[in-house]
Parts: C-alpha cells; sequence; structure tokens
C-alpha cells in the first residue's frame, strides 16, 4: 500500500518508521506502518494511497478537511496533518481557500488511486514542509506556494487586497489613503456609473486589456498598477484635474489625461480611434468616454503601455524608468516607488514566488528559530500597533496565533513572539518597548531571569536592541547577524522607517516600510548606539530551542 519516492531516495540520509492513523481510529490507535526517508532538518517525502476504510469513513463528510497523525515508531513523537480534500460542489478556488495544512514531516497524500493514476492526474496535495512548530508555522511564515500572476486574471477578491494594501501603506497628512478612500474606487472625477465603482467590474476590464495587449508577467502589471495608482489619483479617478494654470494643461485640452494611465493629447486620441476595431474616442465630446467607460479607461492604458513598449522597459525593473515614460516626468514618483515596492509584497513576495523570475533570486535559510525569524521579516507582514485592550476588554490579538492576529504585527509583538518562538517564555508575552528598556523590568515583563542585558554595543547574533524614548515612543528588533560595523536586524517597522535608512538600502537592506524586513544599521548609527532614546541590547538565554 505504501511507497516511497524517488525524490527521497536521492536526497535523504536515514530512514525512520511511522505509524500513521487516522482521527476516527484515534481511540484504538490502530496504524499503518510506513517507512520513508528523512533528511538531517528530519524534512522527508512519501507516497502512499489512503486506506479504503478511511475513504468510506469521510464519504458523509468530504469537503471536511481530514485529520490524520504521524507517530515516529521510534521516539513515540507524533505531528498533527491534515489532508484536504475536495469538494465537487465547489470551485477550485472555493476548496483551495478552504484547505487546512498543518506542516510537520513533509508528506504527499493521493486518495484511492493507483499510485501511477494519481501521479498522472496530479491529485497529490504537498502538505507542509516544516519539522519543528507544526501548530503555528504555516501562520507564522505563510504559505511559499510559487503561486503567482504571470498569466493569470486577477479575481475581484485579489484586487481588493492589492488596493488595500497599497493603500494602507501609502499616506497623506500622517493618515493612510485607507482611511481618506476606505474600498470606494473611481468614485472621482471622470463619471463612471455608480453602478461600475466595483472591484469586480475593475477586473473584469482589467483581465481584458491585459490579456488583449499582452500584459501577462507579474512584474508588468507591478509597474502598470503602480502608476496607475498615481495616474488615477489612488484608484479614484479617471480624469485629470483642471490645472489651467499650466500651460500645457491648457494647450492639449479637451484631449486631457484620461483612463487609466492618463490619455493625452489629440494625436493619441485620434490614433487610438484609427485603429480597426476601436471605439471613436477622437469625434466630437466622445473624449469623455475615456473616463466614464470603464472598458476604454482600461483599454486605452493597455493600448499605450503597449505602444510605448512598456513591458520591455517595466523587466528593468526600473520604477524611475516607467514613471518617466508614462508621466513624461517624475510627478508622484515617491507614490509611484511605494507602490511598486507594496505590490511585489501583494505579488505574494515578487519575485521570490514568482514563476517567471522566482528562479533569478532563490532565498536560502539556514537552521535555528532565528533563521525562521528571518523567513518571517522576508514575508513582509502588514505593520500595525495593535492595543491588547479594547475599552475593558483584551483583544488578545498580540497574543493568539490567529491569521487576524499574525497577519499585522509591531515591534515590540515582532520580538515577543521570538522569545516564544525561542522558549525563553512558555507563554506568548504582551511586553511593550517601555517595559523592555532596563534587564530588571524586562525580566518581570518576562516572568523569568531568561534576559541579561549586554555591556557595551557590539551585540551577537540573537541579541534584542532596544530604544525608548517614553511609553509610547520606542522600537525593538532581533540582531540576526553581524558583519563588523554592519548589524542586520529583524524588525518590524512603522511607515516612518528608521534614521538609518539609506545606509540599510545601500547595504542590501530592504527598502519598504510599515511592515517586517531585514535591515543593515550601522552599530554606532542613528538607528542604534546613537539613537536618543538608546537602551542596549539584551541577550535571551537558558532557551529551550536551537538559536
Amino acid at each position: 500500500m505504501f511507497k516511497q519516492s524517488e525524490k527521497s531516495r536521492k536526497i535523504d540520509n536515514h530512514t525512520d518508521e511511522y505509524s500513521v492513523y487516522d482521527t476516527y481510529d484515534d481511540k484504538e490507535k490502530k496504524g499503518h506502518l510506513i517507512s520513508f526517508k528523512v533528511d538531517e532538518e528530519g524534512k522527508g517525502e512519501a507516497l502512499f494511497t489512503i486506506p479504503k476504510e478511511w475513504e468510506n469513513k469521510h464519504q458523509k463528510l468530504a469537503e471536511l478537511p481530514r485529520y490524520f497523525y504521524l507517530k515516529e515508531k521510534k521516539s513515540g513523537v507524533e505531528f498533527p496533518r491534515a489532508y484536504y480534500v475536495a469538494n465537487p460542489n465547489k470551485t477550485e478556488e472555493e476548496n483551495k481557500k478552504n484547505s487546512i495544512r498543518i506542516t510537520a514531516l513533509m508528506l504527499k497524500v493521493a486518495k484511492t488511486l493507483p499510485l501511477k493514476d494519481f501521479m498522472e492526474a496530479n491529485s497529490a496535495v504537498i502538505l507542509g514542509s516544516e519539522p519543528v512548530f507544526a501548530k503555528h508555522t504555516k501562520l507564522m511564515l505563510g504559505e511559499q506556494s510559487r503561486e503567482c500572476y504571470c498569466n493569470k486574471d486577477f479575481t475581484a477578491d485579489d484586487l481588493r487586497a492589492i488596493v488595500k494594501r497599497i493603500r494602507d501603506n501609502t499616506f497623506y497628512e500622517g493618515k493612510s489613503i485607507t482611511k481618506y478612500h476606505k474600498e470606494r474606487l473611481f468614485n472621482g472625477r471622470g463619471g463612471v456609473p455608480k453602478a461600475d465603482q466595483t472591484f469586480e467590474k475593475f477586473a473584469e476590464v482589467l483581465n481584458a486589456s491585459f490579456n488583449k495587449h499582452g500584459i501577462t508577467n507579474c512584474i508588468h502589471k507591478i509597474h502598470f498598477l503602480a502608476n496607475m495608482y498615481v495616474e488615477t489619483n489612488y484608484f479614484t479617478a479617471t480624469e485629470e484635474f483642471p490645472n489651467t494654470s499650466n500651460a500645457n494643461y491648457n494647450k492639449y485640452k479637451p484631449y486631457v489625461g484620461r483612463g487609466f494611465m492618463h490619455l493625452t493629447h489629440d494625436y493619441h486620441y485620434k490614433e487610438y480611434s484609427d485603429i480597426v476595431g476601436n471605439a471613436d474616442v477622437k469625434s466630437g465630446t466622445n473624449y469623455t468616454k475615456v473616463a466614464s467607460d470603464l472598458k476604454l479607461a482600461a483599454d486605452t492604458a493597455g493600448w499605450y503601455w503597449k505602444k510605448s513598449k512598456l513591458n520591455a522597459l517595466s523587466e528593468t525593473d526600473d520604477i524611475l524608468k516607467t514613471t518617466k515614460k508614462i508621466n513624461g516626468g517624475t510627478n508622484g514618483y515617491k507614490t509611484r516607488r511605494v507602490a511598486w515596492i507594496k505590490l511585489k509584497e501583494a505579488f505574494n513576495n515578487y519575485p521570490y514566488n514568482c514563476v517567471t523570475d522566482a528562479s533569478k533570486h532563490e532565498r536560502e535559510y539556514g537552521e535555528g528559530v532565528l533563521e525562521e525569524m528571518r523567513k518571517w521579516a522576508d514575508q513582509h507582514v502588514q505593520y500595525k500597533m495593535e492595543s491588547e485592550w479594547l475599552g475593558t476588554k483584551r483583544t488578545g490579538l498580540r497574543s493568539s496565533q490567529t491569521e487576524d492576529a499574525l497577519g499585522r504585527l509591531d515591534c515590540s509583538e515582532f520580538v515577543c513572539r521570538y522569545l516564544y518562538k525561542l522558549g525563553v517564555t512558555e507563554k506568548m508575552k504582551v511586553i511593550v518597548t517601555s517595559g523592555m528598556k532596563t534587564q530588571e523590568i524586562f525580566r518581570n515583563n518576562l516572568g523569568n531571569d531568561n534576559i541579561e542585558k549586554v555591556n557595551g554595543s557590539t551585540p551577537q547574533a540573537g541579541d534584542i536592541f532596544v530604544w525608548s524614548r517614553s511609553d509610547t515612543d520606542g522600537h525593538t528588533g532581533i540582531v540576526h547577524s553581524v558583519d563588523g560595523d554592519k548589524i542586520t536586524i529583524l524588525e518590524a517597522i512603522g511607515h516612518g522607517g528608521s534614521s538609518n535608512e539609506a545606509f540599510s538600502n545601500d547595504n542590501g537592506g530592504y527598502e519598504g516600510k510599515n511592515c517586517t524586513r531585514t535591515s543593515v544599521y550601522e552599530r554606532t548609527g542613528g538607528a542604534l548606539a546613537s539613537h536618543a532614546g538608546w537602551k542596549g541590547y539584551f541577550r535571551p538565554k537558558n532557551y529551550t530551542k536551537k538559536l
């Protein structure tokens, strides 16, 4: 019934035996013995068909995830697992959304099909790749699915999430654009009918334009949307605002900027109209339709993109170049650049999970909790300061392991989760930076003595840095590595960034802000030892997991 995979024979170092049993067999612990090789990290892979008696027991509950367990024969250690069973009455997308994957040893699972048929049908589901932290790893580190938007249409939900990601991370007078516009689309200047001001319509016209004009790869779409964000005033307007003081505006009106990429000048309106099959947007007052008709707003943008050879330019991944080509200058460049960064995050952290470009930018991670935290930092989780209290009630968000809680983090929560993951604390603690500013205060809040102040300003990997100017103004992060005066830091940082941003960017740190990230700071620079609120480094000790 069980067969070891060819892949595991090639890469693995030793063989362990595991007993596999279903939750319906929980009480009797009836196991089916399976042997397969695992590597030094405890990762392995096996292919097996589910016994018919298990299949029969689940016939009435086919839409639910099936839980089963692996027990290592030698140690008796159990690893909880979940098997995703597709519901034939739901779409592939709905089934995928409802799947539950709990990580332990890697295992490929087939339903009751002969192995050869199952492999040809490609119906296996990979259920994880991490040998430890089985309960929380999926939520903490996210899926590494290598799914992307190359040659793939957007759904309304895709665009809703993408728009929110960009608006949450661009600001006007200290407030995020989300605060001003929430989920509203194209409700400003341009005359788009209210019925079309929806993500469903946005997806429809955008997909049609992309497919028609060959805007197919992730990087094409990232640059298109980053520029469109500014051209359309944060996805709210399809016609540029009047600027009568601008001589150029007065010169080219009424053929002013309209559509997703601001089609401008009478000759461009005419050139588009002269193409067989295109709508006439030049005659009479037809030019207004480029703004009011979302299909035309998208199609004229796609046409201009193709005409200007912007696919090739976007593949250089230089947002300044695509800005100049579209805008004719650098108007709104800073916002376009932030949108470009946040779109990459929204595109499953492009390029690392892009089928077109991922192989050019492979990331490698080592073993231990510090590497797990680096992997998590590199997911660029949204930054948000989350209060533990709402009125007189606890929110629980800073200490729970739910998707909602782990989907937004601030600096001290990121560090507290590190200490918990390392085994410094038995439970998730809720400590803010003012609760870390001295060894005594830090220990009191941890509830143990598993932290000590470091003498001097030279840290080592695993240390925690803290600065705090007041109870509400502070920052903390984790030292990942030390290279002379360059300190690599794992942190969750707000939209203001640090006082050492230029140095970090020049030395390989992540440019994005308002998220978790890997940064590189000067040991004696303003982000660390020279900060006005500097409190020093604190070193975890007596931890139970591998650093």
